[in-house]
């Protein structure tokens, strides 16, 4: 039987997972309606078989597959997984040790970020997997058995990208290469949620300075709000909400009612009381700009270089088959124009040998970009 419900069941095969060399694994959850995912399903397959454990059944039935997956001796592996330890790091309160991501490992074999598991699944073992049932509902019992084969190709398959995946790395010696990436998705900060940063993910096409300590303040107390009622944060004040408020400066209830800044569906009044509150008094430390400053030159300079970095990047990263954001982000180039190299990655270790070194050079004219037979090189 493929899905495992009962304590013996979960503890047998556990007992029998810990003589593995590595196990391939994935989650199922649902987070819709609520603020914390609730993990319904936890896929596992060795060596011998692939089940399905029903994460349903409570978090003491789940204790022999906690034990399992903070065991270091044993590999994980996992595609794109960063959300599934989110998942199990809220749900059981641990993080798994000895992590392999295949998303990671395809960055560095030829592979664009972020390549999906059905893409790996196609190019690599020449399977088209039937995605039918992802966006199921996994809370429902009893699970379907287009539910059930899904969930078992998601960790069936995977262990076979991990075993073509490792033979490249290994005939390209390119294994050392993900190992921080592989440590750093053990680390727990990763994973907690810090109220007082969440408005950095708001998008807004142009950076409303006079407005950014309203943004911040309204981010932070829709965050906690969101935890507190285990509601999606959206419910409570959307993104498009609290940059209104932040530009309109509503003074009174009667204010936002009147120009409908809010949707009330889970909004209630010692909310719109708070709201109110963090605009008065946010309004008090915004000092207004007398007109914009020109953008020096050096800012300008600053993203000249950038464009000319990012271009070489673009340039290495084709070279050596690498996705660009395995060498490199945005911020760290950013870094590397304005002359801020301190703990900047991509000038390290194996990042520097490919592309930092370059990058030095280029910014002190030793090298320069040029177009050769309609494509760009480096030249001397």
């Amino acid at each position: 039987m493929h899905l495992l419900k009962k304590d013996t069941e979960i503890k047998k095969f556990c007992l029998q997972a810990r003589n593995e060399r590595f196990i391939a694994i994935d989650t199922e959850f649902m987070r819709s309606r609520t603020y914390w995912a609730k993990l319904c399903l936890i896929q596992i397959a060795t060596s011998k078989k692939a089940v399905i454990i029903d994460a349903l059944t409570g978090v003491k039935q789940l204790e022999p597959v906690k034990r399992l997956l903070i065991d270091p001796k044993i590999l994980k592996v996992f595609h794109g997984a960063r959300q599934d330890l989110e998942v199990i790091y809220h749900s059981l309160g641990k993080i798994p040790k000895s992590i392999f991501d295949t998303q990671i490992a395809a960055m560095v074999c030829g592979f664009d970020h972020p390549v999906s598991y059905a893409k790996l699944v196609s190019k690599l073992i020449r399977i088209k997997l039937n995605k039918k049932e992802r966006s199921s509902d996994w809370s429902l019992r009893p699970l379907t058995k287009g539910q059930i084969k899904y969930a078992l190709s998601d960790v069936i398959y995977l262990k076979k990208i991990y075993s073509v995946l490792l033979k490249v790395l290994e005939k390209n010696k390119r294994l050392s290469w993900i190992k921080d990436e592989m440590k750093s998705l053990q680390k727990k900060e990763n994973y907690m949620i810090k109220p007082k940063e969440v408005w950095k993910k708001i998008r807004f096409s142009k950076k409303p300075k006079n407005e950014i300590n309203i943004i911040k303040k309204l981010a932070e107390y829709r965050e906690l709000q969101a935890q507190n009622q285990n509601l999606p944060r959206n419910w409570l004040l959307t993104d498009r909400e609290i940059l209104q408020i932040a530009r309109i400066r509503p003074t009174t209830q009667e204010a936002i009612h009147e120009q409908v800044l809010i949707s009330e569906k889970n909004i209630k009044k010692n909310d719109l009381e708070r709201i109110i509150k963090i605009v008065n008094l946010t309004k008090k430390t915004i000092k207004e700009r007398k007109g914009a400053k020109k953008p020096s030159q050096r800012i300008t300079a600053n993203e000249s270089i950038k464009n000319m970095l990012i271009l070489l990047l673009k340039l290495k990263c084709r070279k050596h088959g690498i996705a660009e954001k395995m060498i490199a982000t945005n911020d760290q180039i950013q870094n590397i124009a304005s002359g801020n190299y301190k703990k900047v990655p991509a000038l390290l270790g194996w990042r520097k040998e490919i592309f930092g070194n370059d990058a030095i050079r280029l910014k002190k004219g030793e090298i320069s970009l040029k177009i050769s037979r309609g494509k760009v090189v480096l030249a001397e």
